[in-house]
Order: structure tokens, then C-alpha cells, then sequence
């Protein structure tokens, strides 16, 4: 269902990172929240911002039953806002997340390319060095 040149590339890129750090990758939807990379789903026509998006207290909630404790990001800033809400409602319940925006300091796609670029050439280079970003 995503398919731009965009999302390709950062798919690529967290996946290539994911392995290297033994993490997971996910997806963050606007209309089912995390989704995993391959996982079907109906097509839809909803953006964070639109009423009928998920909420901040939905990805807590999924991030509460499957687990996740850090996060490294590579989302536009709408999408972030929405994660980071998530983040702040467990830091509220007393649970610690770590929560790193590798899209931090690249204002524009340009600058995102080229984070994503990093990520492939060496995607155990701690890139989030200069990104860690606590939430609280």
C-alpha cells in the first residue's frame, strides 16, 4: 500500500539498520497505528491531522502490548508528534522509553535522503548519536 520512492528508500534504510542492530522494523499508520512491513491491510485515505486518524493514546497502547521500549524514528514530523504523545502517555504510566528521531537536524527531504543514505553505506553507525531526543 505505501509505495512512493520515498517510503522505499526509508524502508530500505530501516530495515538494513534494523538488522545490523537486531531491532524490529514497523510502520506507523495514520488509519491502524503499527502495522509490520508486509502485513495487509485495505487501502485508505487518512493522514495524521484528519479526524479520522489514530490517536496518541492507540499507539501507546500498541506500543504497551507489543513491548517496544526504544524506538529509533524516521518519520515525517506529523507522524512523530503522534508518537512522541504515545511516548509521553507511558512516561505518565511510570514505563521508560527511549525514543531517537534520526530525522533530527534534516529539515528537508534532502537532508532525510541523506540520513537514509548513512543508514545504508553503515546501519550500525550510531547515526542517532547526534538525534537522541528523550520524550518526556
Amino acid at each position: 500500500l505505501y509505495d512512493s520512492d520515498h517510503f522505499r528508500f526509508t524502508l530500505r534504510a530501516a530495515q538494513a539498520r534494523a538488522e545490523a542492530t537486531g531491532a524490529h522494523v514497523w510502520i506507523l499508520s495514520a488509519k491502524y497505528g503499527l502495522l509490520r512491513p508486509g502485513q495487509v491491510i485495505d487501502p485508505y485515505d487518512v493522514t495524521f491531522g484528519d479526524p479520522d486518524a489514530v490517536t496518541a493514546d492507540l499507539v501507546y497502547r500498541q506500543l504497551a502490548v507489543f513491548g517496544i521500549v526504544q524506538v529509533e524514528t524516521l518519520l515525517p514530523r506529523r507522524y512523530l508528534a503522534v508518537l512522541s504523545g504515545a511516548v509521553q502517555i507511558l512516561h505518565r504510566g511510570g514505563n521508560v522509553m527511549r525514543l531517537t528521531d534520526l530525522y533530527a537536524g534534516a529539515a528537508g527531504i534532502g537532508y532525510q535522503r541523506g540520513v537514509l543514505g548513512q543508514l545504508l553505506q553503515q546501519p550500525a553507525d550510531p547515526v542517532a548519536a547526534r538525534a537522541d531526543r528523550q520524550v518526556s
